[in-house]
């Protein structure tokens, strides 16, 4: 299952697959011959903390339906990642109707931002449980899977929030932080069993996510911000120069680690950030 053979027969599951990253990385997996179920869980649910507007039933149509331009199956799913059992109903689903899956791609998450001292316990407790349990939910529904048909691929995308700190980001930090610790620990408990689980990094997307005037000021370190003064401030941080991460190289990096034919690289993190990464300690 090389890339450069391409994922022929290969059954994916990418989680926030509505749209962005997901969505993306859904469209390439599917050019490339694999057949693909989209997990999201637009319009329905109860999350009250993103100030941006959440995916919709729409947008998981639109992205189903650029899965299966490429002539591949698609199941749309709706479940929510905070709900383990929902998360095994639509695994279970995933595996009668299109097979075994070989590829997981989990790209499903959410953004707030606030300084600690006014962090409300709703975004903490969201983010924390959209973020982190979610992917927590995903990798224990999913593994037990890939062990019984003897191996697959795992990329989880996280912000690089998980990599340093970041002011007004410490709730969204501490997630992306549990998140690179529980892939690398699932990495070394099923390296012998054929799989191999890696962590993609970004840095901001020029995303729906992203474009909300509190993203703009957390960018700027500002109080306020807009967002040409947001991209500015971005382009001076990042050594690149470069305001945002295009989602295509994110997609490559997705694609790359997919693509390995051995267990050999396994328990890593891939960073996008356009140089930012260079400025880490480790």
């Amino acid at each position: 299952m090389s890339a450069a053979n391409g994922f022929d027969g290969a059954v994916a599951l990418v989680t926030g697959g509505a749209r962005g990253v997901g969505a993306a990385c859904a469209a390439e997996l599917a050019a490339r011959g694999a057949d693909v179920a989209l997990l999201d869980l637009p319009s329905a649910n109860d999350l009250t903390t993103p100030s941006y507007p959440l995916a919709s039933d729409a947008d998981l149509e639109v992205s189903a339906a650029a899965v299966r331009e490429h002539g591949r199956r698609c199941l749309a799913l709706r479940a929510d990642v905070r709900d383990h059992d929902a998360v095994g109903a639509a695994v279970a689903r995933v595996r009668t109707e299109l097979g075994p899956i070989r590829l997981l791609v989990h790209a499903a998450g959410i953004r707030t931002v606030a300084p600690v001292a006014t962090l409300s316990d709703a975004q903490w407790a969201e983010t924390v449980d959209v973020n982190l349990n979610g992917t927590y939910h995903v990798l224990r529904q999913v593994v037990p899977t890939m062990i019984a048909g003897d191996g697959g691929r795992v990329v989880v995308v996280s912000g690089d929030e998980g990599r340093r700190g970041a002011p007004r980001l410490s709730h969204q930090a501490a997630a992306a932080w549990g998140t690179i610790g529980l892939a690398k620990s699932v990495a070394v408990e099923t390296a012998d069993a054929g799989i191999a689980v890696n962590v993609v990094s970004t840095t901001p997307l020029d995303t729906t996510m992203f474009n909300v005037p509190e993203s703009w000021a957390q960018a700027a370190r500002a109080e306020s911000a807009d967002a040409e003064e947001a991209a500015h401030a971005l382009r001076v941080r990042h050594p690149r120069s470069q305001a945002f991460a295009p989602v295509e190289r994110v997609v490559d990096a997705v694609l790359y680690l997919l693509g390995q034919p051995g267990e050999e690289l396994t328990g890593s993190v891939l960073d996008v950030s356009m140089g930012l990464s260079a400025l880490n300690s480790v």
